[in-house]
């Protein structure tokens, strides 16, 4: 990887401030609803994590216009791939026959006297 590792001190310090510049924009508008900030700053963490680790897997070159120009294919790429998967993940848990629960048997007892 051309920029470092995962967890290299740099990138680490960028996302650090990235946090930093949300979490004081999120105190001085006075945004009554904190989940929200929280959920901001966990969505950015985890697009950080999936995009250095399709970066490793991929070896993206960031020192030209053409490593960066593939690198934002392969995030968008992999962004959509997320999408399609949640998709089909819902798409069969709504397919699925949530109505029919029948009172579970408890097979553990046995009957002792007959």
């Amino acid at each position: 990887m051309a920029f470092g590792g995962l967890f290299s001190g740099t990138t680490l310090l960028i996302l650090a401030a990235i946090i930093a510049l949300i979490w004081i924009f999120h105190e001085m508008t006075r945004v009554k609803h904190r989940i929200v900030m929280v959920f901001i700053i966990l969505l950015i963490v985890v697009m950080y994590i999936g995009a250095a680790s399709i970066f490793k897997e991929k070896e993206v070159d960031f020192s030209s216009m053409d490593g960066i120009s593939e690198a934002s294919k392969l995030y968008f790429a992999w962004m959509v791939s997320v999408g399609s998967n949640v998709k089909e993940i819902t798409a069969n848990a709504i397919k699925m026959d949530w109505t029919n629960v029948e009172k579970p048997v408890n097979k553990t007892k046995k009957q002792l006297f007959v």
